[in-house]
């Protein structure tokens, strides 16, 4: 890793399938990429792809702090520890469709972490077209005696080196707001339908449901309130997304939309996933999208 100075014989080059990554301290990372098809989809970029994208950025710094690959991170006592995203903010200016093909796209981002387990990382994300932002919050957590997704229990690392990444003193804002909206519930929906978890899709490599398909999860039920077009019609500004538990890959959610209200070209949508076998609340999620 490098130093953290300006001097260029300090930075530290990482290969990256799709992109070079610049490290010049821990805890920090920068990625450059030409917007090309795998990153694109509906014009502009891929909500999708940037939320897998800044996801691997904030887990690599993690992972770079602790010194070891993701699937070596244990507690105290030896048991493994998986990546659990707590809340996942997307912003941008003007929306995705500003993000054109084979523009440059850089994602600059920074770490920081409260205790032993609470992790942030803001990414800024810049092209030729747009800008926006992305904000990441994690934990870690691990299977309970049940070894089943909807049994995960938190678990604590063990830091090797808690100087490398800043520690903050008071639990940031970010995150008592992710805390607040845990202790609100509500089934009162304008609309309701189901969703079959497709595993293939949306279940990652250790058997859990992906973070990155909550919002997608989102979207494809959202279209079914809206018509079949509005994905087409409409592009990403924002995307809140509050990670509340998990499923398994054979589960059934359950979407709920509680409320649509419309701002000049803006479509604001506010809805929450359920696990239909026992009626938890997995997830709290706000979309604004504007019509193309």
């Amino acid at each position: 890793m490098g130093t953290g100075t300006d001097d260029a014989e300090a930075d530290t080059w990482i290969m990256h399938p799709h992109a070079m990554t610049l490290a010049r301290e821990a805890g920090t990372a920068k990625r450059s990429y030409t917007i090309n098809m795998p990153q694109m989809a509906l014009s502009g970029l891929g909500e999708s792809w940037l939320s897998k994208e800044v996801g691997d950025i904030h887990w690599g710094m993690i992972t770079g702090f602790l010194g070891k690959p993701s699937r070596d991170i244990v507690d105290a006592d030896g048991h493994r520890l998986y990546a659990t995203f707590a809340r996942l903010v997307l912003e941008i200016t003007p929306d995705l469709t500003g993000f054109a093909e084979n523009a440059p796209l850089e994602i600059a981002s920074r770490l920081s972490r409260y205790g032993e387990s609470y992790f942030f990382a803001h990414h800024d994300v810049a092209s030729s077209g747009a800008r926006g932002r992305a904000q990441t919050m994690s934990t870690f957590a691990k299977h309970g005696l049940r070894g089943q997704n909807n049994a995960l229990v938190k678990g604590s690392p063990v830091i090797p080196d808690p100087d490398l990444v800043p520690s903050l003193d008071v639990f940031p804002e970010f995150g008592a707001e992710y805390r607040a909206a845990r202790g609100v519930e509500t089934k009162d929906a304008i609309f309701e339908c189901t969703y079959e978890i497709q595993p293939v899709h949306d279940v990652n490599g250790v058997g859990l449901l992906y973070f990155a398909a909550y919002p997608a999860i989102f979207d494809l039920c959202t279209a079914q309130y809206e018509g079949r077009t509005f994905l087409t019609d409409h592009a990403t500004v924002s995307k809140d997304v509050r990670f509340l538990g998990n499923a398994d890959p054979q589960d059934t959610l359950v979407f709920r939309l509680h409320s649509r209200t419309e701002k000049g070209a803006t479509v604001h949508h506010v809805g929450s996933l359920w696990r239909k076998t026992d009626g938890r609340r997995i997830a709290e999620i706000e979309s604004v999208k504007r019509r193309l």
